[in-house]
């Protein structure tokens, strides 16, 4: 079998393993993971305001026949009697809300190690080659 290897002035086309930026899936997954978050703050936050009284002011007008016209205002407070459900479920958006977070920490986390890891097998294999070219290429010549 005959294998070609590059000359020596053809240079190494890979990143350099010093540099280690974030993917586009590492950012896509991570504001994923923000945007869930955020929605559970929302749905927290509404039932919180789902405990607090309600206060209504309507104006109605009415015929009961052709030459009668009643007219008037109204006026009410609406107070949860059995607000109950509503914190049980606000505890709960709470707890998803740190869910959330963790997910996205512990995913963040794992770009991060499979990144370390890729660059390290990076750099091994630019050593290999450079073993290659300099001590083994050399040595098949002779």
């Amino acid at each position: 079998m005959y294998f070609s290897f590059p000359s020596a002035s053809t240079s190494l086309k890979y990143a350099s393993s010093s540099v280690l930026e974030e993917s586009k899936a590492e950012t896509l997954v991570s504001d994923y993971y923000s945007q869930q978050a955020m929605v559970y703050e929302k749905e927290a936050n509404t039932f919180k305001k789902m405990r607090a009284p309600k206060l209504g002011l309507g104006y109605f007008g009415q015929t009961l026949n052709k030459e009668s016209y009643f007219q008037g205002f109204t006026v009410g407070i609406a107070v949860p009697l059995f607000a109950g459900s509503n914190i049980a479920k606000a505890k709960a958006a709470k707890t998803n809300i740190e869910r959330e977070q963790k997910n996205a920490d512990y995913i963040n986390q794992q770009f991060k190690s499979h990144l370390e890891q890729q660059s390290e097998q990076l750099t091994t294999y630019g050593s290999l080659i450079e073993y290659y070219k300099n001590t083994a290429m050399p040595n098949a010549n002779l």
